[in-house]
């Protein structure tokens, strides 16, 4: 036993601990610890046992495959002391040949951890073009506390990939507490051809994390989520996505014909998307539909709770863009969600209708059955948001609209909301419910109605602020009998709005009397009374709008 030995063929008779042969060769016949620390500026590669928080080795890439050469589920722990700047070109493929589950934080985090005021490490990506991780079969990721970029700004490839060959394996990344920022170097004078975490089958989930400041290209978004048709079953895979208090910001895509810079989900059945607990979504744009999200749905669950799309932008859907196959067993709610300042612009340019749904723009084929409830926006709250062409706040295209709109379609902070019935080509019929008409003096008074997209600028005919669309008024009594919901008098105000080339009164102007509602109770036989109005409004003409099967527009 010589114990003056070295390692390395140098000058013999070193006592330092890194160069050192170990006396008992057999204490470390197991070459790894769990967890193992990194650390590339003080940790040494070289060290058969490196890993333990004092000992600490350099680099992941000799730390991943680290293991006893049996599979295992056991979770294999990896935590950076410092940003992993001695890893060039680290592609992590899981399962390893030791791993299915591996977890890589930064010092000091776990999933459970609230205001961490520990450094987030990074692991430098910026200048390779392969997929830092790619999770498959029965593969599992955790990534905590950790701060990632972006690959090459030409790199086709994801810099998470995840991906099931089939329904049997379901690989999973759960990302906590992170933040994702273009590298400095490219933002934003340079657009990435790549996204940031594409799925294809398997489980996402993002909470507490940052996504911000990213310049996107080549038809990409930051989160990519496909449903593709697995080659072994013949049937699509399924995603389950939960977001969970996240933010999405500056986000921009700047060409191509895909749509959502933060979201573009593409759902099949058995498909499950929750967007959950304080999410935002600020100042995402895209250069053609959904500014923040669009979702092609054939199936599946979607659900949005606690969720703020802010300032957004796009062609058509300024915040959401939903195409919705009807046909199909889906589910789309919003349980709570404010989608305020977004807007659509029309582009002269484009070879299809646009500026339309400044908020929403929701499209569906086959025929909706309203009874299902599945398609449900009542917790939707929308304010000051703008439309070139059509739909403020939210633009629908349909089939039985009509039947839609009766449950309720949102909630927009006002107890009687307007809907808006029917094909925008010819007929639509708006009602929204007044809890006192005695100020109608409909007999002796002429009433009309301007109208507004932004609540600050009022237009009747022909756009004019000072010429009204004059209303005729017919009063009906609803039969109780069919209105078991309601166990009350319901008075309805049928307003016929003529056309104003053919009306024999001269058209109303903006100096008549005006009448302001006051908010009344009505009590008889301790039944409280209902009035509601509805309005046919035939005499607008709204030209290319990107559909003829029936539209609504929420102002």
């Amino acid at each position: 036993m010589e114990i003056d030995q070295n390692d390395e063929e140098r000058t013999p008779g070193t006592n330092s601990y890194d160069q050192h042969i170990p006396l008992f060769e057999q204490s470390f016949t197991s070459t790894f610890v769990n967890p193992s620390y990194i650390d590339a500026n003080n940790g040494n590669d070289d060290l058969k046992y490196c890993g333990r928080f004092r000992l600490s080795c350099k680099r992941v890439s000799n730390v991943i495959d680290r293991g006893n050469g049996i599979l295992t589920n056991t979770n294999y722990v990896l935590i950076l002391l410092s940003d992993s700047t001695s890893d060039s070109n680290l592609q992590v493929n899981i399962p390893t040949i030791n791993w299915n589950y591996i977890t890589i934080q930064s010092d000091g985090y776990t999933q459970d951890s609230q205001i961490n005021a520990n450094p987030k490490y990074q692991i430098p990506t910026s200048s390779q073009s392969n997929s830092l991780f790619t999770i498959t079969d029965n593969g599992h990721l955790d990534l905590i506390g950790l701060r990632f970029s972006n690959l090459n700004t030409t790199s086709l490839n994801p810099l998470f990939s995840i991906q099931s060959p089939d329904l049997d394996n379901i690989p999973i990344l759960s990302i906590f507490d992170c933040e994702f920022n273009q590298d400095p170097t490219s933002y934003p004078d340079n657009s990435l051809s790549h996204c940031l975490i594409f799925i294809n089958g398997g489980k996402l989930t993002i909470s507490k994390t940052i996504i911000k400041d990213y310049q996107l290209s080549n038809g990409k978004s930051s989160i990519m989520i496909y449903s593709d048709i697995s080659s072994t079953s013949e049937v699509y895979r399924m995603n389950q996505i939960d977001i969970i208090n996240s933010t999405f910001e500056n986000i921009k895509q700047n060409e191509g014909s895909r749509s959502g810079s933060a979201i573009n989900a593409e759902l099949k059945a058995g498909s499950i998307m929750n967007i959950l607990q304080s999410c935002t979504f600020t100042n995402c744009i895209s250069r053609t539909t959904g500014g923040a999200i669009q979702i092609i749905q054939s199936g599946g669950q979607i659900e949005l709770n606690e969720v703020i799309i802010k300032g957004c932008k796009a062609r058509n859907g300024g915040g959401i863009y939903i195409n919705i196959d009807f046909s199909q067993q889906f589910e789309f709610k919003v349980i709570d969600a404010l989608i305020q300042e977004c807007e659509t612009k029309a582009d002269p340019s484009s070879t299809y209708p646009t500026g339309y749904g400044g908020g929403i723009f929701l499209i569906g084929s086959g025929d909706y059955d309203p009874s299902t409830k599945r398609l449900d926006l009542k917790g939707m709250k929308i304010y000051n948001n703008s439309a070139d062409k059509g739909g403020q706040s939210l633009y629908v295209v349909m089939t039985n609209l009509i039947e839609w709109c009766k449950s309720g379609i949102v909630d927009d902070g006002s107890t009687m909301s307007i809907l808006i019935e029917g094909d925008p080509q010819s007929l639509q019929t708006a009602s929204f419910g007044m809890k006192d008409i005695s100020w109608m003096d409909y007999d002796y008074k002429q009433y009309g109605i301007f109208i507004s997209n932004d609540r600050r600028i009022f237009t009747g005919i022909e756009g004019k602020e000072d010429q009204a669309y004059p209303l005729e008024v017919i009063i009906e009594k609803a039969d109780i009998s069919k209105t078991a919901h309601f166990p009350w008098w319901i008075i309805l105000i049928i307003i016929q709005i003529s056309d104003p080339s053919k009306d024999v009164d001269p058209p109303l102007k903006k100096n008549f009397d005006l009448y302001f509602e006051q908010e009344q109770s009505h009590n008889s036989s301790n039944e409280q009374q209902q009035q509601q109005t509805t309005i046919h409004w035939n005499s607008f003409k709204k030209n290319d709008i990107p559909s003829s099967a029936g539209a609504i527009q929420k102002k």
